[in-house]
């Protein structure tokens, strides 16, 4: 069977350095810390892909595949199969199903999530299906750079490192097919710096909202201590109004009890002249008469 024409990364550098590209129907491992611009590399692969007019997968078990990044690197979504596990055991079955289909996919990249183990006739297995269906087989893993490779069949390992600047650099740790330990120096703005520039607005956005919040808390609690204090303030003068009307009850009452006593006073004396007066109109005649016998 004659060996598939490698599959470009689309860097010129890179692609010089590995003869090509990527190789087909191998395993090739990019491993590297997170935002190392391994993702970049896988981005480009599948880009190459569908611009061949062929289709490309993405198993994403470490959930760090970012659409819009993905978008903005230029892959068209709407092509790209992604494929989202919880476990690397789902993930190397996903793409066993993929790579059975002969020719489904020209490109697969599976996204490993730190830590995980692959077992080398797992990657024996996948691997033939990659070398019939003449697929690029791509495994991005945050292994060390002294760490041994995912398995003995790895056919390409590169190892991915960010530099000062954006620049990113990319050392071939391992090459079946070609010269390794070599290295190349490539500026990379791809999905990991967007990533880290989504992830820090994201926080400034969470601690914008927690500030705002916490405001809003001081303000609420600055009026409510100010409306407890207006009502003491109310009850204050209510409970001095009270002992004001207290204290000025007695005076009231012996006013009160002087103008009853004072009416009552009048009354008396007008009843007493009314008498009198009364009695004298009745005593008139009579004096009248003696005085004429006189």
């Amino acid at each position: 069977m004659s060996r598939a024409a490698p599959l470009e990364v689309g860097r010129r550098g890179l692609d010089r350095l590995l003869g090509g590209g990527v190789p087909r129907g191998q395993v090739v491992e990019v491993s590297g810390s997170r935002s190392s611009g391994k993702a970049t590399l896988a981005f480009g692969v599948c880009l190459r892909a569908l611009e061949k007019g062929r289709a490309a997968a993405w198993i994403d078990v470490a959930g760090s595949f970012w659409p819009v990044v993905a978008a903005e690197a230029g892959l068209p979504l709407e092509r790209l199969l992604v494929v989202k596990v919880r476990a690397p055991a789902a993930a190397l079955r996903a793409a066993h199903i993929l790579l059975s289909s002969a020719g489904a996919v020209a490109a697969l990249v599976v996204d490993l999530t730190p830590g995980s183990q692959v077992r080398e006739r797992e990657l024996i297995a996948l691997q033939r299906l990659a070398e019939r269906s003449a697929t690029a087989l791509l495994f991005l893993t945050a292994r060390p750079r002294t760490a041994p490779s995912l398995g003995a069949s790895v056919a390409l390992r590169l190892y991915t490192e960010r530099r000062a600047g954006g620049s990113v650099r990319i050392e071939v740790l391992r090459n079946k097919q070609g010269a390794s330990q070599r290295s190349i120096v490539e500026m990379l703005e791809g999905p990991e710096r967007s990533a880290e520039a989504a992830e820090t607005a994201e926080t400034a956005e969470t601690a914008e909202a927690a500030e705002t919040a916490e405001t809003a808390e001081t303000a609420e609690a600055v009026k409510s201590i100010e409306a407890a204090d207006s009502a003491k303030a109310e009850e204050t003068e209510a409970a001095e109004a009270e002992e004001t009307e207290a204290a000025e009850m007695p005076d009231v009452a012996k006013a009160v009890k002087a103008a009853k006593s004072a009416t009552a006073a009048t009354a008396a004396t007008a009843a007493t002249a009314g008498t009198a007066t009364e009695a004298m109109e009745s005593d008139g005649p009579d004096r009248v008469r003696a005085r004429s016998a006189l």
